[in-house]
C-alpha cells in the first residue's frame, strides 16, 4: 500500500482528533452534519495561485483551475461536519495500536514537507509506528504531490516504482 500525504489530523490543531470527532458527532446528532466545517461550498472564484495550499507548480495549478472554471460542478468546497467526523473516526481507527499491529502488508508513506493541508508531523509519527512501513519525506512539496513541480513529483514516482514490484520494468 502507498499512502500519499494522508489525512491523520490537521496541522497545528489545538485539540486532539478525538475531540474533533466528539464535537462533530454532537453537531451531527442535532442534524447539523451537512454544514461546512470550513471554507464553505465551492467558491465562485478560484483561489489565486499565490494563496493556494496544494501545489507550488503554477502551470499545473492553472490547468486545474481552468478545469474548475469550465466545469464548476467538479470543484470541491470545504469539508462538511459529517465528512470531518468520518475522517476523524477513520484516523482514530487506523492509529489504534491493535489495528496497526494487524497490518501485514508493506506500506510506503509519502509525506509533503511543506504540507499546509494535513499534519506532516502526524504522518511522520504514524509511519514510524508501522511495523512494515517506510516513510519518504519530500522536502518542499505541498499537499498534492502528484500535482507538484517535477522536482517533487519525480521523487514520488521513483519511490512508487521502486516500492511496487514490476512497475519500473516497462520501457
Amino acid at each position: 500500500q502507498v499512502l500519499i500525504a494522508p489525512f491523520l489530523t490537521l496541522p497545528d490543531l489545538p485539540v486532539s482528533i478525538s475531540t474533533v470527532r466528539r464535537v462533530c458527532a454532537a453537531f451531527c446528532a442535532i442534524g447539523l452534519g451537512r454544514l461546512y466545517a470550513a471554507i464553505g461550498p465551492r467558491p465562485k472564484e478560484t483561489t489565486p495561485f499565490e494563496l493556494n495550499k496544494v501545489t507550488s507548480d503554477p502551470v499545473r495549478y492553472r490547468r486545474n483551475t481552468g478545469i474548475y472554471e469550465a466545469w464548476p460542478q467538479l470543484a470541491l468546497g470545504g469539508p462538511t461536519i459529517r465528512w470531518l467526523k468520518a475522517a476523524a473516526e477513520a484516523s482514530e481507527t487506523i492509529s489504534d495500536p491493535d489495528f496497526m499491529s494487524a497490518i501485514q502488508v508493506p506500506m510506503l508513506v509519502i509525506a509533503a514537507g511543506a504540507d499546509q493541508v494535513v499534519s506532516t508531523k502526524a504522518v511522520e509519527a504514524y509511519a514510524r509506528r508501522l511495523r512494515l512501513g517506510s516513510l519518504l519525506m519530500i522536502d518542499g512539496a505541498h499537499h498534492e504531490i502528484l500535482q507538484e513541480k517535477d522536482l517533487y513529483r519525480e521523487q514520488l514516482l521513483a519511490a512508487f516504482d521502486a516500492f511496487i514490484p514490476g512497475t519500473g520494468d516497462a520501457p
